[in-house]
């Protein structure tokens, strides 16, 4: 497979890429960008339901920035969580550690989504509430 786009920010956790043009080496097939004609349409919030997810962490996903914002894990869930929660997960977390994460989010045949509500890594809470701003 080859990808054509703009890079992020390299960390540890790995790079985001934002394709432009990716091919399968295999089959010549080719996915292009393409400028939306239409505005987004919001989603519908009727096929959010409520998720849970266990399993190893695999993969992080990190964002423009190499802020980690979310883990695929190895039961193939992708658990989507805010930046701030991933600058703790900076710290604790590592490949192959248990994550538990309860939330909401969307289960079809090409697999299983969720932001999460509640998340454990290693059986240790993580908060998923932002830190309060003190000021001095």
């Amino acid at each position: 497979m080859s990808i054509f786009g703009n890079p992020g920010f390299s960390t540890r956790f790995g790079q985001e890429v934002r394709a432009k043009k990716i091919t399968n080496s295999q089959t010549g097939q080719t996915l292009v960008e393409q400028p939306s004609t239409t505005a987004p349409q919001p989603p519908n919030l009727n096929n959010y339901s409520t998720l849970s997810a266990e399993g190893t962490a695999q993969n992080w996903l990190v964002g423009h920035q190499g802020e980690i914002n979310g883990v695929i894990i190895s039961n193939g869930t992708i658990v989507k969580f805010p930046p701030h929660v991933g600058e703790q997960l900076a710290s604790i977390a590592n490949i192959g550690n248990t994550i538990q994460a309860k939330g909401f989010g969307t289960r079809n045949r090409y697999g299983q989504i969720l932001e999460a509500t509640a998340l454990s890594v290693n059986g240790q809470s993580v908060s998923l509430q932002p830190k309060a701003i003190t000021s001095p």
